[in-house]
């Protein structure tokens, strides 16, 4: 008998409850009563017109969208570019037709008919082409914000209002000075309200009753116009469509949280250190004091504790930086993004005192640039460029925050020894430049160091995967200069660094552990080596040595050798080289031959900004077809290795049957790798083999149904763009812009999807033949695993864990005789 659940007949009362009394709520106020609300605080409502500069000032984040037109032009074009119209139905056909699809496909929703772009402050009650604000302020943020919304058609901004506010009661309510606001009781029972600010052509919508007061202040008070960091941000993002601004004020309340947890924390530690100290016994105690007087150089267990209550000190240098940081340090980030349906843009700002060109790397210039790429050629999958970077200054932020410390701690008379040494390790420490620091820019693009092999010649897919040299793609860089000094001069510079760290690190823990420098049980060591192996082709070693002064299994000493191995060659006033164990085979051939820049490229570095100091071009998607030639042949390959051994699993099969002998056989043979089973069906007596995911072979080939989709997308890839990423320094600020080509992806969908309509999906006839390549019966049944003659060693735990999971006996992984043991270790594949 089943148990009755009386809960169940509870909630559904409690459901239908609150249904009830939700769809009371939403007709306790209508569109009506809030319009004649909005309309009484409009005649009353705050005085400044300005836009955002209007609103509150002290706001910690601000974001603004340019209206709704930039979000319906880039859904256009991207419907228009993307959608496969070959495959979509007649109606779908139509809306894509229209002006606006994305406003059609609305109207269709909300209406029933197509939307003009004049009739969204109709529909939405919100003007398209006017900006729309959102900013934060100090406080919860779930109150303290403020939304700005411009007003389009009042009746269908009350309908809007009404739908996003969901209020109980709507009624106006005067301000202090004058003035008067909608209140909106959205709670009642937790005081929760929203108040709106209406002006002649602008709603504020806020939780927070201060900042709606603070609209109606005078003109002279303090407005978001009024913040000098925000006007400057946001007038640099003035061709962005969306904009998000932040203070780096916001820091500033961030150390007000840091300073209450500090004083937190020391009362806690105060209060239990007479605690934890009475309950040492004496040993103990002498023991600790023991160690921290050996290991930090205190005088007392007394004075560790006065240290670590002082541990504020630590933090202090972070906290005075963070104080400060609206006049000297960090002053904010501002973030734009420009909604263009083909070529979507990124920009982020980075604005501190810090930053200076002069401390950055040296501006690209452009036209050497692009003779260097006709050189190279540009129908790479990667591209990218910098200029002379600056000598890095080795521990910069260390430096000074050790220097900070040791200030705070001399001042409370608790000097370490610890901190001292840091501090001497820190000034004398040494960064390693880049090479990219000895030239006034270099180019590196992502070419093959070795002709890759061609699966037409290979015997077998493991033959092909015999010849591959690795690594097959590699970064090669160029820069001009007239012999292989520049690298020769980084690879030493480098050395030098590495060499003097290493010294002071050894010095730095031998003090530390009192133990003199010399006995140390390991020695490193490096240098360069330079050796030109032929005409104008040079290569170039950074060799580090590790040394032992000890000696095992009766040997003296003991070397490691770790090599970092460059190929170099000067001509034509460039310097081109690689790195590898080996000089690839181009490097000694290489002609200074021009070469047409490929149009998709010529765009993206006509979007380079001046000054840029680095950029990097990826164009991955237009290789696909490349990439789908490939797989057609590698499937070729594959398909042959498999035919040959079933041919031959056969041959044996029918000549000496299912027995002792035949078994021994089969196990001579070399099963391909990728082959998981070879199977016997008991019905049939037909041999077939097993692939990973349970695929049965023989089957049909699908690189030829790949390469047909593709065809239409082959024609245009070369033409299509791809990602594009920049950056700039410029005084106290640094910029980033990233901008995407999305003619790649929309042209990609829409070219395939009307290919694989066109012909496949629309005849019945050959959507069954593309079903029967893509699927075979029985395929994905776990009962084919109990059909299997041979396991592949390789894929052995994966069936057996399969099994067990299925459930099946493992028994039957066994084949029907036992198979023999080989006679020679070099035959069989399993």
């Amino acid at each position: 008998m089943k148990r009755q659940w009386p809960s169940i007949k509870w909630l559904g009362l409690l459901i239908c409850v609150g249904l009830s009394l939700n769809s009371a709520a939403q007709e306790a106020v209508d569109e009506q009563t809030m319009a004649e609300a909005l309309h009484q605080a409009q005649a009353q409502g705050p005085a400044p017109e300005g836009g955002w500069r209007a609103l509150p000032g002290g706001a910690l984040l601000h974001v603004r969208l340019r209206g709704l037109t930039p979000l319906i032009d880039m859904a256009d074009t991207i419907l228009k570019d993307g959608a496969p119209k070959e495959a979509l139905p007649p109606e779908l056909r139509d809306i894509l037709d229209e002006k606006s699809p994305a406003l059609a496909f609305a109207g269709m929703k909300l209406r029933g008919y197509a939307l003009e772009e004049k009739e969204i402050g109709e529909v939405l009650g919100v003007d398209p082409e006017r900006e729309i604000t959102l900013t934060l302020y100090p406080g919860n943020p779930q109150d303290a914000f403020v939304l700005s919304l411009p007003i389009g058609e009042e009746a269908a901004l009350a309908r809007l209002l009404v739908g996003l506010i969901k209020p109980q009661t709507v009624q106006t309510a005067g301000m202090e000075g004058g003035g008067k606001v909608v209140r909106c009781e959205v709670d009642t029972a937790r005081g929760i309200r929203v108040w709106a600010a209406v002006s002649s052509k602008r709603v504020y919508l806020t939780k927070n009753r201060g900042l709606a007061a603070a609209l109606y202040r005078e003109p002279g008070s303090d407005r978001l116009g009024n913040n000098p960091f925000l006007q400057r941000a946001l007038e640099r993002a003035s061709g962005a469509d969306l904009a998000v601004v932040c203070d780096g004020r916001a820091l500033q309340v961030l150390s007000l949280f840091t300073g209450q947890a500090d004083a937190a924390v020391q009362g806690l530690l105060r209060a239990k250190r007479e605690q934890i100290f009475s309950s040492l016994d004496d040993f103990t105690r002498r023991q600790i004091q023991f160690s921290v007087q050996q290991r930090l150089g205190v005088d007392s267990l007394e004075q560790f504790a006065d240290y670590l209550e002082a541990d504020q000190p630590l933090r202090k240098p972070l906290a005075q930086k963070i104080d400060r940081a609206d006049s000297h340090g960090f002053q904010g980030v501002a973030l734009g993004l420009a909604l263009d349906g083909r070529r979507p843009g990124l920009s982020l700002s980075i604005y501190s005192a810090e930053f200076d060109p002069a401390r950055a790397a040296a501006p690209l210039p452009m036209d050497q640039i692009r003779e260097a790429l006709q050189w190279t050629g540009t129908d790479w999958p990667v591209l990218s460029a910098v200029g002379r970077k600056p000598r890095p200054e080795g521990a910069r932020c260390l430096k000074a925050w050790l220097a900070s410390v040791q200030r705070e701690l001399a001042a409370r008379n608790l000097p370490l020894r610890f901190f001292g040494r840091l501090g001497k390790l820190a000034a004398e420490w040494s960064a390693e430049p880049p090479v990219e620091s000895f030239a006034p820019w270099t180019l590196t693009i992502e070419a093959p160091f070795y002709p890759p092999p061609s699966p037409d010649e290979a015997a077998s897919l493991l033959d092909y995967f015999r010849r591959i040299r690795s690594p097959l793609y590699g970064k090669v860089r160029l820069m001009p200069a007239d012999s292989i000094q520049p690298l020769k001069e980084a690879l030493a510079a480098q050395v030098k660094a590495a060499n003097g760290n290493r010294r002071l690190l050894e010095d730095f823990w031998s003090e530390l552990a009192q133990v003199p420098s010399d006995a140390a049980l390991l020695k490193c060591e490096a240098d360069v080596r330079a050796e030109e192996v032929a005409p104008d082709v040079w290569e170039l070693a950074r060799i580090a040595r590790l040394q032992t002064s000890f000696g095992l299994f009766g040997f003296d000493q003991h070397e490691l050798v770790s090599r970092r191995v460059y190929h170099a060659r000067v001509f034509d006033g460039a310097l081109l080289f690689h790195r590898g164990i080996d000089e690839a085979p181009w490097l000694r051939t290489a002609e200074p031959e021009r070469k047409e820049i490929l149009p998709a490229v010529d765009r993206l570095l006509a979007m380079v900004p001046e000054g840029a100091d680095w950029f990097h071009i990826e164009r991955r998607l237009p290789h696909l077809p490349g990439w789908i030639d490939w797989f057609a042949k590698m499937e070729q390959l594959a398909r042959r290795d498999l035919d040959n051994y079933l041919r031959r699993a056969k041959e044996i099969i029918q000549a000496r049957g299912l027995t002792e002998e035949g078994y021994r056989a089969l196990g001579k043979l070399q099963m391909p790798d990728f082959l998981v089973s070879l199977n016997r069906d008991p019905d049939t007596g037909r041999i077939y083999g097993l692939l990973p995911g349970l695929r049965i072979y023989p089957r049909p080939p699908i690189g030829d149904v790949l390469e047909n989709l593709i065809r239409d997308y082959r024609r245009e890839a070369p033409s299509l763009g791809g990602c594009l990423l920049t950056a700039r320094t410029g005084k106290g600020v640094y910029e980033f812009q990233a901008r995407f080509s999305l003619q790649s992806l929309t042209r990609l969908i829409a070219t395939v999807g009307n290919r694989l309509h066109a012909d496949y999906l629309a005849d019945p006839e050959r959507k069954q033949v593309l079903f029967r390549r893509l699927y075979q019966p029985r395929e994905g049944d776990p009962a084919l695993l109990k059909e299997a003659l041979l396991v592949n060693q390789r894929w052995l735990g994966m069936v057996m864990a399969a099994r067990r999971v299925q459930e099946v006996p493992e028994s039957s992984l066994l084949p029907e005789a036992p198979t023999p043991p080989r006679e020679s270790p070099s035959t069989g594949g399993q």
